[in-house]
């Protein structure tokens, strides 16, 4: 069935919480989250994480509620905020196709100070790739394609930090309200987007010598879950062990 788009997706009143809620196209089994979510872990993690450490795990989201009873303590990362794009990994050492990234991403509000930024961050995050996947006897390999996600730096979240009752298990949340008028492939980008989010908040740092809020190392297991409610707000959740 078609998707019928929502002129308005945002949900800022009852009303239109309503709305949202009966139209019957809108349904949680058309979204794999399982595969979905597992392509940024893999991506930025892979060179520190075995691939088959990083594991779905749905009881996450039952863990988090006991605790804090509801969904709506998690930061939201609003897509309003959030532009998304692919880039060609060749503007890194090709000034032609850099030129035209630069392009695409003026045409969408970003500044030419800002594409200068993101080229820089882009090459920077190679690099840093390169050595994670040296020290653990790894090749790196360039992807044919950055997939970029620019979310203003006001709108920037931190995870939520909620200690599971009992077990003492750390969970981390974040969540972003479902663009719902957007084609699925961009639902989806923005569904990692908020799990890029989470990771480089917890398993990276913006300066050199300091310490992330989670260190791993290759016997280190990274679970993660997610929970759709109210059909239109997604909760993902990361924990590790």
């Amino acid at each position: 069935m078609e998707r019928k788009p929502n002129p308005n997706p945002y949900v800022t009143d009852q009303q239109t919480m309503a709305e949202v809620l009966s139209d019957s196209t809108i349904v949680k089994d058309e979204y794999n989250l399982v595969e979905i979510l597992k392509v940024p872990i893999h991506k930025k993690l892979g060179a520190l994480i075995s691939l088959n450490h990083m594991i779905y795990e749905a009881t996450l989201n039952d863990q988090f509620l006991v605790v804090e009873k509801t969904h709506n303590c998690i930061p939201l990362v609003d897509a309003r905020e959030t532009i998304m794009l692919q880039l060609d990994s060749n503007l890194l050492s090709n000034a032609n196709i850099r030129k035209k990234e630069f392009k695409k991403l003026t045409d969408v509000g970003v500044t030419e100070a800002e594409a200068t930024t993101i080229w820089k961050e882009c090459e920077r995050q190679c690099e840093q790739n390169k050595e994670l996947a040296r020290a653990n006897n790894q090749q790196y390999k360039m992807p044919k394609t950055f997939v970029f996600q620019w979310v203003k730096q006001h709108n920037l979240q931190k995870p939520r930090k909620t200690i599971a009752d009992k077990t003492g298990r750390v969970i981390y949340s974040l969540s972003g309200q479902i663009p719902v008028n957007k084609e699925l492939k961009e639902q989806y980008s923005f569904f990692q987007v908020i799990l890029d989010m989470m990771i480089d908040a917890l398993f990276f740092t913006e300066q050199e010598g300091e310490k992330p809020i989670i260190t791993v190392d290759k016997n280190s297991i990274v679970y993660y879950g997610y929970f759709i409610s109210n059909n239109i707000k997604l909760n993902v959740f990361l924990s590790v062990h």
